[in-house]
């Protein structure tokens, strides 16, 4: 089963059943949820029937594994690096819901956009979400992301490109924000920057518009010579951007 998360998998999905002839693509009536933050497991634990809370503990990383929750439906539960996901059908994901949405001091759902303004506001780390901050024009190797792999002996989707393309390091990825305030939910996504003379310094991966900041702040790849620069335009100098440090 594969979850496709927030990238465009129609566009590839009929290569992958002419390749893998034991591969199908139907509907199925299951969604998810992400439980992140240092409480995670613990707030997990709530959602599930008492006899499979211990077993959170001792799954390892990537794995997931067959529970029942606390309607005693049936679940599964998928342990990542940053987070907790529970599949279910639609009934059982409402019932969570709705049981999440009346305990405010243990959980605070909330959608996509708030996720990603929160990780573009948070101070104490660069809360980077791979692959969204990874061009599709990119190779892992060029923007100093070849730790995500690893040194993996086993054969993997994907390793004679990546090892065809291997070159030094030549972007880094920094945060900047706009000078002037923009409008609420404004986006400058994939959007080229410039520095002052007009040279091309790279791109914005991501950005979102900071209610606490009243600007944009946004995630940027810039090439390793133009990372010192303090600011960045778009085309035509129609934004300025400057770069901000947790």
């Amino acid at each position: 089963m594969l979850s496709c998360g927030g990238c465009k998998p129609l566009s590839y999905m009929h290569v992958a059943i002419k390749k893998f002839n034991r591969a199908s693509v139907t509907k199925a009536n299951i969604v998810s949820f992400n439980i992140k933050g240092p409480q995670r497991f613990e707030a997990a634990k709530g959602l599930l029937a008492s006899e499979y809370e211990i077993t959170i503990d001792r799954m390892a990383y990537f794995t997931f594994i067959n529970v029942k929750l606390k309607n005693k439906k049936n679940a599964i539960v998928v342990k990542t690096k940053i987070g907790i996901e529970i599949w279910s059908d639609v009934e059982s994901i409402k019932y969570l819901w709705l049981y999440m949405l009346e305990q405010p001091r243990k959980y605070m759902p909330c959608g996509w956009d708030v996720l990603n303004i929160y990780r573009m506001e948070c101070n104490d780390i660069n809360f980077l979400l791979y692959p969204l901050d990874i061009n599709h024009k990119t190779t892992l190797s060029g923007i100093n992301c070849e730790w995500m792999i690893g040194n993996k002996k086993e054969n993997y989707v994907g390793r004679k490109a990546i090892e065809s393309s291997k070159v030094s390091n030549k972007l880094s990825l920094i945060k900047i924000k706009t000078l002037l305030p923009l409008e609420t939910g404004s986006s400058h996504n994939m959007e080229k920057i410039y520095s002052k003379e007009g040279n091309y310094c790279g791109y914005i991966t991501s950005s979102s518009f900071s209610p606490r900041k009243n600007c944009n702040l946004a995630f940027a790849h810039i090439y390793n010579k133009y990372k010192g620069l303090k600011y960045f335009y778009t085309s035509g100098h129609d934004t300025c951007y400057v770069h901000y440090k947790c």
